[in-house]
């Protein structure tokens, strides 16, 4: 990727950047909260699970009904109202007091959060070199997850779970402005049809059906992957400062493989890559089993 290339896709790729990072800070922080939540709310860890799974559940479903606003107005004001769903549910998020309060409010967080991603989504896609700017704003998101893994253990010290979520709430304040980027939609693919028909008519929904559904089992695995690790690390005597700093190096290792995989894509297709990073996960796995 030449420089004159980055150079035309950067202001889009902040855009989705900042609003991948926001509408997902939710989800990425969840392993490291697992303990912190069991002792404040002294819940127990299937309480905890279902709390995440509710975010999650959430988050997916208003991603897929984002699918049509935001092929007919503005993404950026999209965006501005996803924004107010996060930043007061994290807002209420710091000052819950059961349970069950907070579950509902990270209900709230998730509906945000799925109107924001979707945004993000339609935005890239837009992009004059859509893949380029996915590969892009993808590498400096998971930088700033990277860096917020190894920061999250000493906001939980000095402030407790209520300054996560304040910082959250920061955080999504702070980066608004940059939603000015996010791209409008394509006029010509603009139509008058209603939300079922469109569903209907829409070519290879089906494919995108099962997109979806893989991306939310991914997900759930690997918040399943971080969060246990995360906790075996605790079981074991290890500092949360230094699991932290696990995380973050394995997040860090996680943004050279998308490098790699985008240069392979650009040279050797789809589907190498794909085989590639399958195997290896087979492998390592192995290996860390034996």
């Amino acid at each position: 990727m030449s420089l004159n290339n980055i150079k035309a896709i950067l202001p889009a790729s902040i855009a989705v950047t900042a609003a991948y990072s926001t509408s997902l800070f939710g989800l990425y922080v969840q392993p490291q909260l697992l303990i912190p939540l069991m002792e404040k709310f002294q819940a127990t860890d299937p309480e905890i699970g279902q709390l995440f799974m509710v975010e999650n559940l959430f988050y997916f479903i208003f991603l897929v009904v984002a699918t049509v606003p935001i092929t007919k107005y503005s993404r950026t004001k999209i965006a501005y109202v996803g924004t107010i769903f996060l930043v007061l549910g994290n807002l209420g998020s710091a000052y819950a007091n059961t349970i069950d309060s907070l579950m509902l409010l990270r209900a709230f967080v998730a509906i945000g959060s799925g109107i924001v991603s979707g945004a993000a989504t339609a935005s890239a896609s837009s992009s004059s070199e859509p893949e380029r700017t996915f590969a892009l704003s993808g590498v400096m998101y998971l930088c700033i997850f990277s860096i917020s893994h190894a920061l999250l253990p000493y906001i939980v010290e000095w402030m407790d779970i209520k300054g996560v979520y304040l910082s959250l709430a920061l955080y999504s304040l702070l980066i608004i402005p940059a939603y000015m980027y996010l791209l409008p939609p394509i006029l010509k693919n603009i139509g008058n049809s209603d939300f079922i028909t469109e569903i209907k008519n829409a070519p290879y929904k089906a494919l995108a059906i099962i997109a979806m559904f893989g991306l939310l089992i991914y997900e759930l695995g690997q918040n399943g992957v971080f969060t246990y690790m995360d906790k075996l690390g605790a079981n074991t005597g290890i500092e949360s400062e230094e699991r932290g700093l696990a995380l973050f190096l394995s997040s860090l290792f996680g943004i050279s493989g998308g490098i790699l995989a985008t240069w392979l894509g650009t040279k050797y297709g789809r589907f190498k890559p794909l085989l590639i990073g399958v195997i290896l996960n087979i492998g390592i796995g192995a290996l860390f089993t034996i």
